[in-house]
Order: structure tokens, then C-alpha cells, then sequence
């Protein structure tokens, strides 16, 4: 396969928030991601103590990253210093094929094939491979190298790289890699799809919490359109997942599953639309605390007829935590903090203003994460 490069300039700030947008013709851009508000990423260069592979979740979805962080970008000038990529020198160099200790990172799935690929960089002697896979794991070993950034192609950050993906209807995910040897580091990203798409369902934030000692998944949907039904998917290595529960759609903007068979150690879950002609739309990965027991939260009354509750805490972690309450439609309506200095604690919390009749949520939140209890306020 012979591939084509091209090189436009593009007169934009670099340190891009994600935009999600549709195209005029066919396809359609599935993100342009340039990182900016993208917290989950490692800030630390793994070979200096940050991790070296991990999954990151972001505002285009979730992405893994391999030997790669987030830092200042070498080479280009204010405002456009910011939010680059950088990839952690791992291999030898001087050649033009990638070694397998080069660090990487992987898109989010792709349902709709790749036809091209845009790229800005900053330093023209870093080479960077695309690579695809027609699988949906990140991790998979399956994987055809379909672009490749010259050494001699320009680099400033005023510069885009866009590279023509052919063959590319059934292309589920791309792997970007860096040339051995190097510390390569590139701006932002966008892809494009192969076929014009509208999705049926757009989910605008999707949690899951501890309830009662089973994990309780959360999803918001800003809008919905021909959905038959959401699958609850888990996972306990974030790579294979296994259905666990299905919920009709019902054109509701907030649904919930709760899991009580959530297995010890850490889990994963996604959410995936089936839509009535078949079509399948897939959350981001959720990430939910090793199972905790139930005795380690409780809230008396859970039927409140006063204007307090008490918060007891069983072998809870010490240090600072976090009180919210949010009503039925997901607002919060009251947040406070307590200080925890003992394995057995009570707190007692005034309700404000804005708690009155109705049913409530109370999230507990620490280092190592949170529970949630129902209330009834009468």
C-alpha cells in the first residue's frame, strides 16, 4: 500500500480542548483531540517514576497509553507550549521502523472505519508510525502500519500532517508510535471517519459508585434516538468484557444498573446502545474501587424527618473526606467535608435549605474512593 502526505498550514492554538464536530461531505470527524482538558493522563515521564501503560479516560473517550505523558511541547513558542504528548525515549535509533519498546498510544474504538489521520507536531526530525487494528482491544497484537511521518517533514507548530488512510472501512482502533530512541512528542490529533454517521445515543457522563456493598452503574444520555436497549458490560482487567444486565431504553436522560455480584479487586464497566436496526454505540471504560464491605458507611435515619443525619464510619480510611448530596435529577443541593481520625467515627450533618422532601443520594468520597446511600427526606 503506497501512501500519500500532505502538509497544510493552519493558523489555530494548539493547546486544543476535544471538539467533536460532523464534516460537510461523508464522513464525519470523530474527535480532534488535543488534550487540554484531558486530567487522567500521566504528567510524569515513566522513566523517571510515571506508569508506563495505563488506560485514560478523556472528553473523546478512553485512550491507552504506553511509555507516554503529557508535558510542554519542545520547539514551539507561547501559547502554544502546552497539553503535547510526549513519548519516553525506549528504543534504539537511526532507523525507520518502530521498535517494540517505542512508547505509543491507542484511540478509543472507532465504529465507523479511518479514512484519514491529522497530526500536528512540533519537532520535524521525530518520526511518528499510525498504525491500525480491526480489533477493539487496545492491548491487541494485530496491527498494520498505514502511515508514517517523514523525518523531513515539517514540523512547526502552525503545521498540520494529514495522512490518507486507504482500506480502512473496518479499522477499529490506531496506535500512534514514535520512532525508537527518541522522545518524541506530538500536539494534537483528529481523526476521520470512513462513512457519514449519527449516532443514536450520545452519552454525556457515565459513574459508578458503591451502594450498599454492590456497584451501582450511572449513565446520563444528552440525547437518544431509535435506542432499544443500554447492556451493562464487566470487566476485571478492562480488556474482555462479559454482559451483567441489560435496561430497556425508555427516553429517559439518566439510567442506573446495579451490579451485586461485583467480583473483589478492581472492575471495569461499559455501557453499550443497541439501537433498532442493530447498531451498537459504546460508552467510555468505568473504573470502579476494589469492593468494599457494606458495614463501612451507614446513615441513620434513612428515613429523615428531621433536619440531621448521622454518618458512621467502620475502618474507613483517615484523613479529609467528602460529603455531597444530590437530589433525584442529579443536582448537588449540599457539599461539606469532615476530618476522620479513627477507625470508628460518627458524624452528624445538618441538612440546608435545599434538601426538602424527596429522595436523595449521599456520596462519601476519599483517596480511595466512594460510597453512596439513599435518604428519604420527608
Amino acid at each position: 500500500m503506497k501512501l500519500k502526505f500532505y502538509t497544510k498550514k493552519v493558523l489555530a492554538l494548539l493547546a486544543l480542548s476535544t471538539v467533536i464536530s460532523t464534516s460537510s461531505d461523508a464522513q464525519t470527524v470523530y474527535f480532534r483531540e488535543g488534550f487540554g482538558d484531558f486530567d487522567a493522563i500521566s504528567t510524569t515521564n515513566p522513566n523517571n517514576g510515571g506508569p508506563k501503560n495505563y488506560f485514560a479516560e478523556g472528553p473523546s473517550g478512553t485512550w491507552y497509553f504506553y511509555g507516554a505523558y503529557k508535558t510542554t511541547g519542545t520547539g514551539c513558542s507561547a501559547p502554544h507550549t502546552a497539553n503535547h504528548i510526549r513519548f519516553a525515549n525506549g528504543g534504539a535509533s537511526g532507523v525507520s521502523t518502530p521498535f517494540t519498546d517505542s512508547g505509543y498510544i491507542v484511540t478509543p474504538v472507532l465504529n465507523y472505519g479511518v479514512s484519514e489521520v491529522r497530526v500536528f507536531r512540533s519537532r520535524a526530525s521525530r518520526r511518528l508510525h499510525i498504525f491500525a487494528t480491526t480489533d477493539t482491544a487496545a492491548t491487541s497484537t494485530n496491527w498494520t502500519n498505514v502511515g508514517y511521518l517523514h523525518v523531513d517533514a515539517p514540523g512547526s507548530c502552525t503545521l498540520e500532517s494529514v495522512i490518507p488512510i486507504t482500506g480502512g472501512d473496518n479499522y477499529k482502533r490506531l496506535k500512534i508510535m514514535a520512532r525508537g530512541g527518541t522522545d518524541s512528542d506530538f500536539d494534537s490529533i483528529t481523526v476521520v471517519s470512513v462513512r457519514d454517521f449519527s449516532l443514536p445515543v450520545k452519552f454525556s457522563a457515565t459513574q459508578v459508585n458503591d451502594l450498599n456493598g454492590a456497584s451501582q452503574v450511572t449513565w446520563n444520555v444528552a440525547s437518544e434516538s431509535n435506542v432499544k436497549s443500554y447492556i451493562i458490560e464487566r470487566s476485571t482487567n478492562g480488556i474482555s468484557f462479559e454482559k451483567v444486565g441489560e435496561v430497556a431504553a425508555n427516553k429517559s436522560s439518566v439510567y442506573s444498573f446495579t451490579d451485586k455480584s461485583q467480583p473483589a479487586g478492581v472492575v471495569y464497566y461499559r455501557i453499550t446502545a443497541v439501537d433498532l436496526d442493530g447498531k451498537l454505540t459504546m460508552s467510555s471504560i468505568l473504573r470502579a474501587a476494589a469492593k468494599l464491605s457494606d458495614k463501612t458507611l451507614t446513615i441513620n435515619p434513612s428515613v429523615v424527618e428531621g433536619r440531621t443525619i448521622n454518618i458512621g464510619l467502620n475502618k474507613f480510611e483517615k484523613g479529609k473526606l467528602e460529603v455531597k448530596i444530590y437530589n433525584s435529577v442529579g443536582q448537588m443541593v449540599q457539599a461539606t467535608s469532615i476530618l476522620n481520625n479513627s477507625d470508628f467515627a460518627n458524624f452528624q450533618i445538618s441538612l440546608n435549605s435545599q434538601v426538602s422532601t424527596g429522595i436523595y443520594r449521599v456520596v462519601l468520597a476519599g483517596k480511595s474512593g466512594q460510597q453512596v446511600r439513599n435518604i428519604i427526606v420527608k
